[in-house]
């Protein structure tokens, strides 16, 4: 089984309702009626990182616990929701913190990307997988994090929540 990293673009309203949601109601929002479809969400905005996570975070950090780059990983920062995913509860950044992390999002060159997605530090991260990770691998990274960077510069421009849930 891969651990699966999903970035929710939300409004406060929706984010409240995670935050006291029953897990029958919240696996509802999240799953759909029958409890695994994605497209039965009843919000529609999100980014699914699947197993890239820690690839993600690695470029984003250093592999350091920077807040707030490090948002993917520090699982003591953000709000815990109720609800608890099969790795843990979601965690939900309101609008003021989503602006920050934008900020510093931008602050990240792609030549700093470039630097921490050494491969040596890719084994480290994927150690089971089948190959070793490769000049590709770099590139698909570089690419997750130019997509979760846009993703979280727009929820900032429109004021919106994010919550971050590892399933």
């Amino acid at each position: 089984m891969s651990v699966m990293t999903t970035v929710y673009r939300l409004t406060e309203p929706e984010a409240a309702q995670f935050m006291d949601a029953p897990r029958a109601v919240a696996r509802e929002l999240i799953y759909g009626e029958d409890g695994w479809s994605r497209p039965g969400l009843v919000f529609i905005k999100w980014l699914a990182l699947d197993k890239h996570g820690g690839g993600v975070d690695l470029a984003l950090s250093g592999g350091q616990s920077v807040r707030p780059l490090s948002f993917l990983s520090d699982e003591e920062f953000g709000d815990e929701t109720l609800f608890e995913f099969p790795y843990g509860p979601g965690r939900v950044f309101y609008p003021e913190t989503v602006v920050e992390l934008a900020a510093a999002l931008s602050a990240v060159s792609p030549l700093q990307v470039r630097a921490r997605l050494t491969l040596e530090r890719l084994v480290q991260i994927y150690p089971f997988t089948l190959r070793k990770p490769g000049p590709e691998d770099v590139q698909m990274l570089e690419e997750r994090v130019a997509e979760l960077r846009d993703f979280i510069d727009a929820a900032a421009k429109a004021r919106e929540c994010l919550m971050v849930a590892v399933d």
